[in-house]
């Protein structure tokens, strides 16, 4: 799954925008119950720029050529901002080579929002809970970081109808769809959840006590 971003001119953004980059911490996976023993033996741990090239396969192999295209193009300008010290809104995770989860801020957009950025668990990995997992993660790292809504960006292609069923799955619920976004004449739909923390730590705390996730409790838009 893409972000709605589009790759702009690198040097032209660096211009214009002037924001500092943030700390980006490791979010520790769940440990419930059944999804504990799904990623047992596998770690999580911010992708770096060395991880591109077999993000951008696993992401081939989970969806398709065009799809992993874009996905480099989006790597690779997260990576020349954070060199620069500029910070471009997403946030990357790794799951050994089998997966890759992250969040997408933009910076025009209501700070109570985010979006969830690319998102594949390979193939042959798929149906174990790494997916289930990786989205707990992800919803709980954005409820820590202070936002209220979480969205999700998908298609009504075909190969996308096991993802639909998968963010239904998640307690995700369609929220509305953009007719003909795609080249092929495929719908954009976005899902989203509502985020209601109970208690955030300081920045200092995140620094220090990483283990002290903050719990998060969801609910419907109206909540």
């Amino acid at each position: 799954m893409r972000t709605i971003f589009h790759c702009v001119d690198t040097t032209s953004l660096l211009m214009l925008v002037c924001m500092c980059t943030k700390h980006v911490h490791s979010p520790t996976l769940p440990e419930s119950s059944g999804i504990a023993d799904a990623v047992r033996g596998h770690s999580l741990r911010p992708m770096t720029v060395m991880d591109i090239s077999a993000c951008v396969s696993l992401i081939e192999r989970a969806m398709n050529a065009e799809e992993a295209r874009q996905a480099e193009e989006t790597f690779r300008f997260h990576f020349v901002c954070q060199n620069q010290g500029v910070d471009d809104g997403r946030r990357y995770w790794v799951l050994n080579d089998v997966g890759l989860i992250g969040l997408h801020r933009y910076q025009w957009g209501p700070s109570e929002n985010v979006w969830l950025a690319w998102f594949a668990v390979d193939p042959d990995f798929q149906g174990q809970g790494l997916g289930k997992a990786l989205i707990q993660m992800a919803t709980e790292e954005a409820c820590r970081l202070g936002y209220r809504k979480l969205f999700i960006e998908t298609y009504s292609t075909p190969e996308f109808a096991r993802a639909r069923a998968f963010y239904q799955a998640q307690e995700f619920a369609e929220m509305g769809q953009v007719r003909n976004y795609l080249p092929d004449g495929g719908d954009m739909i976005v899902y989203a959840k509502s985020l209601i923390p109970h208690s955030y730590e300081s920045i200092d705390q995140r620094a220090g006590h990483m283990a002290n996730r903050t719990a998060c409790q969801f609910g419907d838009s109206s909540t």
